[in-house]
This record gives structure tokens, C-alpha cells and sequence, in this order.
């Protein structure tokens, strides 16, 4: 293995060996960057120590990668992350180190997804990898949150216990699932019901009574002059309905796609009804929880606010808590920056404040997840019971106009037959 020049600096990666680049401090203190190939991740972190370089940071190459380095593809269910962030938890706790953890889990038959994943991330872990980015490189399921809720845990020592308070996240969020799934079983009927009627009484009963009114030289009402043209223009410009709905769609994508368009996305979802409060408690909830847990494992204020900015996935937000964070380094209080950044609510800031008076601020932010828990499941279910009655009701309308609309045409046709006798 052998050190290089820094990759601007070169065209092309060597074909036998990858490059990592690196960032390091020197023995005078002095910032250096370039690029090594080595072996492994553990190869190059040697040769840094060898060297008397202290690594600050360490990244495999992408050009250089092998064509079988490529992040993994196994997907798991919502199911198999729980199961594996309670095991891994459940080994930690034991008294397990990281490595031998995933080695039980690797060896441990059952669901060969599992199996994958856990020997996929052991060998990125025993090369150095820190255990988010193997996770990140293992499996696409493992979503950004994720991720950097494990990297927080990593950094403040707790990572047994962020992984806990991720399966009970998960859980959470596999029950709201569930009773979602099963208070839509009955409003999917009737809509696929509702739609089917629709659909026939829009192709085949109108136009028949259309012929039978044009038989008799009679008018149909209005409504149904409406619904018959409507049928006819939709099943005549089906083809460019499709194109555009789909470049719609291909237009919605690639703008939240760009920074300025998520970032505006991101902040227009806060304003939504009762999805826009939602979010907001499930920040607040994510908040506190996350804060708590870095303050309360001796993780300095400033740090545990880097780490848990790092875990909003909103860009609205994210930028909202990178600027208190630079208040709170300029010598600002938690709650006033809290305050000035317009995110949080008078409650929580209140309760943020009587932490910071009382000299326990992880117990504050502690009850402030947990009131905040509460209030989002509340708020879930009230929109669950919301939604069966509301699709029923819109299909019942939609079903109800129709029918209208065919036996009132019906009795106009009747009307004017008894005219012709």
C-alpha cells in the first residue's frame, strides 16, 4: 500500500488496490488531505498511524471502487429492521461488542435477508467502517433517519440505546400501520365498488337512455347531458390524460428533486391541515428524544445539537436548527434560541427553560418527548377515524349523483312517452 497524490491531482485510479481519500492532523497540528490506496479501511487507517497522522476523516473512492463494492440491494421489510435493531440492541446490552453482535446475527439461521445484511455490514465494521455507514452500504431499507439516529448513538457511546429507542419508534410506526391498513380495508370496497358503478352507468346505462331519448325526440335533463359528454370526452382523450398525468408526476419529482424545491416542499408540508401538525409533534417528539439521550451520556450541548440537526431529514427544519445552533455557540440559552428560530412551541420552550433553571435539562427534554409522543398518536388516530367516514361519504355522493341523474332521465323518458300516446 502506498500513498498518492490528492485526487485532483491525478487522472486515473490504480486498478489494483482502492483509494480512500483522507483528511488528517499532522504532528505540528497541520491540516493534511491526499489520497492512499490500501488493502481495506483498516489498511489505510494503519498506514495513517504508521505515518503519525491522526485521520479526522476517511472515504473510500468511488472511482476506484470495484465493480462489486457497490452499496447492497437487499431490501427488508419494516418487520426484519425492527427484529434487527431489537437483537442487536438485546446483544450490546449483553455485554456483546458490535462485531461479535452482527456475528450472531450472520450465523443465526432463520431469514437469509437478515443473515445478508448482518455479514454484509460485520465485514465493513471489521474493516473500520463506522456502524451507520455500513448500514447505509448494507441495505437500502435502512433509511437517512435511521442512519444518523445510529451515527448520534455511535458518537455519544449510547449506540445500545438509540438502537432501543429505534425499535420503539418502529414499532410505534408498524402499529399506526396496521390499524391504518385495517380502517382503509373497508373504504378500498366500497370505493373499488363505487368506482365499478360508476364506470357502468357512465359507458353503458347513459348512452342507452341517450339512444332512447334520441328515439323518442325527447331532451335529456341536464345533468346527464353533462355526465354523457363528460364520459365521451374523457374516453376520447384518455391517451394524452395519461401523458400528462405522468409528466406531471415526472415535473412534481424532479423539482422536490432540486435543493430549492425540497426545500420549499419541506416547509409547505408544516402548513398542511392535520398533516402539518403531525409533523411538527413528530419533530418535537424526534427532538427531544434525541437530545436527551446525547445530553444525558455527557455529550456537550453544542456537539449533541450538530448530531441531532444531522438527524432531521426536513430541510426547512434542518436549516431552522442550524442557526440556533450557531446562537447557542455564541453564548445564547437553549430556550431563547429555541425561541428566536420559530420552530418550537411556547410549551416546549417552557419546559426547555425550566431544565435549563433546574440544571436538568435531559429530565425536560425527556417529558417533552414523552407528552409529545402522546400527542402525536392522538393526533394519528383522530386522522384515522376521519378518513373511513370521509371516503364513504365522498363515494356515496359520487354513486348518489349518478343515480340521480338515471332515474331522473328515466322518468323524463317515461314522461314524454306518455305525451306521444
Amino acid at each position: 500500500m502506498r500513498l498518492r497524490a490528492p485526487a485532483r491531482c491525478r487522472n486515473r485510479p490504480s486498478p489494483t488496490m482502492p483509494a480512500y481519500k483522507f483528511t488528517a492532523i499532522g504532528a505540528a497540528g497541520k491540516k493534511v488531505q491526499g489520497v492512499l490506496e490500501a488493502a481495506s479501511r483498516q489498511a489505510a487507517l494503519q498506514t495513517l498511524d504508521e505515518r503519525r497522522l491522526q485521520p479526522v476523516a476517511l472515504e473510500q473512492d468511488e472511482a476506484s471502487a470495484a465493480p462489486g463494492k457497490a452499496p447492497g440491494s437487499v431490501r427488508l421489510g419494516l418487520a426484519q429492521i425492527i427484529l434487527f435493531s431489537e437483537d442487536v440492541a438485546d446483544l450490546l446490552e449483553a455485554g456483546l461488542q458490535l462485531e461479535g453482535a452482527l456475528r450472531v446475527l450472520e450465523e443465526r439461521p432463520g431469514i437469509p435477508a437478515l443473515q445478508s445484511v448482518a455479514a454484509r455490514v460485520r465485514k465493513l465494521v471489521r474493516e473500520g467502517t463506522p456502524f451507520a455507514s455500513a448500514l447505509r452500504q448494507a441495505s437500502p431499507s435502512f433509511g437517512e433517519l435511521y442512519c444518523s439516529m445510529v451515527a448520534a448513538g455511535e458518537a455519544s457511546g449510547v449506540l445500545g440505546e438509540m438502537l432501543r429507542r429505534q425499535t420503539s419508534y418502529l414499532l410505534v410506526m408498524q402499529e399506526l400501520r396496521a390499524k391504518l391498513q385495517q380502517a382503509l380495508v373497508y373504504p378500498a370496497f366500497i370505493c373499488v365498488a363505487g368506482g365499478a358503478i360508476l364506470v357502468l352507468f357512465m359507458t353503458v346505462l347513459l348512452p342507452e337512455l341517450d339512444a332512447l331519448f334520441k328515439q323518442t325526440q325527447g331532451q335529456l335533463p341536464w345533468l346527464t347531458q353533462v355526465m354523457i359528454g363528460s364520459a365521451r370526452w374523457t374516453m376520447a382523450w384518455w391517451p394524452v390524460l395519461l401523458l400528462g398525468g405522468a409528466a406531471a408526476a415526472w415535473g412534481w419529482h424532479s423539482w422536490t428533486s432540486t435543493p430549492a424545491g425540497r426545500l420549499a416542499w419541506d416547509q409547505h408540508q408544516l402548513s398542511l391541515p392535520l398533516a402539518g401538525r403531525l409533523l411538527q409533534v413528530k419533530f418535537f417528539a424526534q427532538f427531544a428524544h434525541t437530545l436527551a439521550s446525547l445530553t444525558v451520556n455527557g455529550i456537550p450541548l453544542i456537539q449533541a445539537l450538530r448530531l441531532t440537526t444531522q438527524a432531521t431529514m426536513n430541510r426547512h427544519l434542518r436549516a431552522r436548527l442550524e442557526r440556533m445552533t450557531a446562537q447557542v455557540g455564541d453564548g445564547a440559552s437553549l430556550s431563547r434560541a429555541m425561541k428566536a428560530s420559530g420552530v418550537f412551541s411556547q410549551l416546549f420552550i417552557d419546559m426547555v427553560g425550566v431544565g435549563e433553571r433546574t440544571g436538568d435539562l435531559p429530565r425536560a427534554l425527556e417529558r417533552a418527548a414523552g407528552r409529545y409522543d402522546r400527542e402525536m398518536q392522538q393526533g394519528l388516530t383522530r386522522m384515522m377515524d376521519l378518513i373511513q367516514p370521509t371516503v364513504i361519504l365522498v363515494i356515496a355522493l359520487g354513486v348518489g349523483l349518478v343515480a340521480y341523474s338515471v332515474v331522473n332521465t328515466i322518468l323524463e323518458a317515461v314522461s314524454s312517452l306518455k305525451v306521444q300516446l
